[in-house]
């Protein structure tokens, strides 16, 4: 197995997990508001609280722990000459978009206010 398919089999692997944790995430949240409301709809609100707690868990500390995991692997690897420095930098300014998104679209939003903060009430 070369390490083309190595990456790929990790990619897809990793790529699983999120899914998977995202799916615990979205699900109980979801069915909660389904329940509550009685009309079996779920307004804007509602959906709005879910991808909040989606952006605050990927923003947090459990994305920052991740990071820091992806990041030590990263250096590792390319030390050790398995990966590119063009990689490398792409993976550095995709992590800072990433946890700079908020600032971004508060930026290029209309309104400049902060969505998740109208939604949940903090």
């Amino acid at each position: 197995m070369n390490i083309n398919n190595k990456f790929n089999t990790m990619w897809k692997a990793c790529m699983i997990v999120f899914f998977a944790l995202s799916l615990l995430v979205v699900a109980p949240a979801y069915e909660a508001s389904a329940q509550a409301n009685t009309t079996n709809t779920v307004d804007d609100n509602q959906i709005s609280r879910i991808l909040c707690n989606v952006v605050s868990l990927v923003t947090g500390g459990v994305g920052k722990a991740i990071s820091v995991l992806i990041i030590i692997t990263l250096a590792i690897a390319l030390f050790l000459g398995k990966v590119s420095w063009g990689m490398a930098i792409a993976v550095a300014v995709g992590m800072g978009i990433m946890f700079g998104a908020p600032g971004i679209v508060k930026i290029i939003s209309p309104d400049g206010g902060d969505v998740c903060k109208a939604t949940t009430g903090a």
